[in-house]
């Protein structure tokens, strides 16, 4: 019988699929003694000189990188976090993820927040993660709140005249620092008789405004008013400004200042 012989040719076919959206952190050791989070340690010959140095089997420690339960505030909605953390180290910062649906696929938006960060955005979603990092040895508390607490803000008897911008885009400014406008209520008090400015009219003068919120910015807000000729105009307004309040962080924490 004569030998056959066949030949096959072999393919591979390797694909690199890219990871997206959040991942959810662990890295630290979980002490059951001390109910608390334990940097994971490694040892290197190298950051030895001598034998008396060694002792401990730990020389470095790796960065502690924790991630709280999601937060499901219930709704869509603008929020603050309340972050408290006690902990053993430095250079600690936080990543926020917020999502409106829950997936965390990659559809979610990413917030760095830092110490020194005085004026933190309000954020706005219905889910959220939070995930602690700092260089150090324990992780000792790490607590997460959702704060959706609005204030009111009450401008009385403004001459839009004294505010910054032109006439068709007044800037207010804020008495105090908001985290984010949730509404401006612009209510015309008085306005100087003006000449109506249109080709017909019944009558060839008016002092009614009507109020237009231009921009509902945190740090610069506008407004501008109009006459029934579309012309801006400026007169005196009373203004009522519901907001989130100032949202900062100190001290490893984010507070809202009420």
């Amino acid at each position: 019988m004569p030998i056959q012989s066949a030949q096959a040719t072999l393919t591979s076919e390797f694909k690199i699929v890219p990871i997206t959206g959040f991942l959810l952190f662990e890295q630290g050791q979980l002490d059951t003694q001390s109910g608390t989070i334990k940097a994971r340690g490694r040892s290197r010959w190298s950051a030895l000189t001598t034998w008396s140095s060694f002792n401990n089997y730990i020389t470095e420690y790796e960065q502690i990188k924790w991630t709280a339960p999601m937060i499901d505030i219930g709704s869509k909605d603008y929020f603050n976090l309340n972050i408290t953390t006690e902990f053993t180290g430095i250079g600690l910062y936080y990543l926020v993820h917020v999502s409106d649906t829950g997936v965390f696929g990659g559809e979610e938006d990413e917030y760095l927040l830092q110490e020194g960060n005085f004026n933190i955005t309000a954020f706005y979603g219905r889910y959220v993660y939070v995930t602690v990092i700092f260089t150090g040895t324990e992780l000792i508390r790490f607590t997460v709140e959702t704060n959706t607490n609005k204030s009111i803000i009450k401008l009385v008897n403004i001459n839009t005249s004294t505010l910054g911008g032109t006439v068709s885009n007044r800037t207010i400014t804020m008495p105090r620092s908001v985290s984010t406008i949730y509404d401006m209520n612009i209510e015309c008090k008085a306005a100087t008789s003006y000449a109506v400015n249109l080709y017909v009219s019944d009558t060839a003068t008016s002092e009614v405004l009507i109020p237009v919120v231009k921009s509902k910015s945190a740090t610069a807000p506008a407004i501008a008013l109009y006459g029934i000729d579309n012309d801006p105009r400026d007169g005196v307004v009373d203004i009522t400004i519901t907001a989130l309040p100032r949202m900062v962080m100190t001290g490893g924490n984010v507070i809202v200042i009420e």
